[in-house]
């Protein structure tokens, strides 16, 4: 467990608030109207058949998985309200955890977009940490991606490692006083080479113990930062870990 006090102004604390309480929602609103999905257009010059493959395993044990959905994009380069962007392949790992799509392509596209190669896991998987009973944006903690500028090597050797999903119990207990204000805890999760995740969630008087749900990697150090205002000016923010099993009831207390 580590402890680290540090000051913060009201106008970053409030924003950050904010963002905890709408990013989520915004970003998905954002995925959703900010792109135009198009078929590749045929090869009519610069064309070059380009080879995507590599390998999908667990994490930890390094276990091929099979059954996986991958596809490949070509993504506009610039900042777009209305993005363009091509698909180009898509299909699952085999039984070996292999991928492998052939597209003849008109390489200068490759001027103004750039070649992402998602994957999307099965429900057992898991890439990022979320809320265990979360609905709205379901597929986010089950996708991850590559992103490639130029046609070389590296698209033949693309590594996935995903993984075992578990669910785990954060029992929150607040020993520290409400600041007026400042009414929110901020929670930061992550694990292994998974992605940062985070929440925010508003504390009033009948809320002194939180029972948090939420899917996480099984078999590899979760951990939690939690971060609340002791002062107007000031935030407390500690980190707690826990390595959660599969199948088990995976449970940690929190203070804050």
């Amino acid at each position: 467990m580590t402890l680290l006090i540090v000051k913060y102004s009201s106008y970053i604390w409030t924003r950050a608030a904010n963002i905890g309480k709408i990013g989520f929602a915004g970003i998905l609103i954002s995925i959703f109207f900010s792109s135009c999905n198009k078929d590749l257009p045929a090869c009519r010059g610069n064309c070059d058949l380009v080879t995507f493959s590599g390998d999908v395993a667990e994490f930890t044990s390094g276990q091929p998985i099979g059954n996986q959905t991958i596809k490949v994009i070509l993504k506009q380069n610039t900042y777009c309200l209305l993005c363009s962007t091509y698909n180009v392949a898509s299909g699952n790992s085999d039984a070996n955890g292999h991928f492998e799509f052939k597209k003849n392509m008109d390489t200068s596209l490759l001027q103004d977009y750039h070649i992402e190669v998602e994957l999307t896991t099965s429900d057992k998987y898991i890439t990022r940490i979320a809320p265990a009973d979360s609905s709205v944006g379901y597929l986010y903690p089950r996708t991850t991606l590559f992103s490639f500028w130029n046609i070389n090597s590296s698209l033949n050797n693309i590594q996935f490692r995903i993984y075992s999903k578990t669910s785990l119990r954060l029992n929150l207990h607040r020993n520290t006083v409400i600041i007026s204000g400042r009414e929110y805890v901020d929670l930061q999760y992550y694990f292994g080479g998974g992605e940062r995740s985070g929440a925010t969630f508003v504390m009033n008087g009948a809320n002194i113990d939180t029972a948090v749900f939420v899917n996480t990697a099984a078999n590899v150090f979760t951990k939690i930062t939690s971060s609340k205002f002791i002062t107007a000016d000031s935030v407390a923010s500690k980190t707690d870990s826990i390595k959660c099993g599969v199948n088990t009831r995976n449970a940690i207390d929190i203070s804050y």
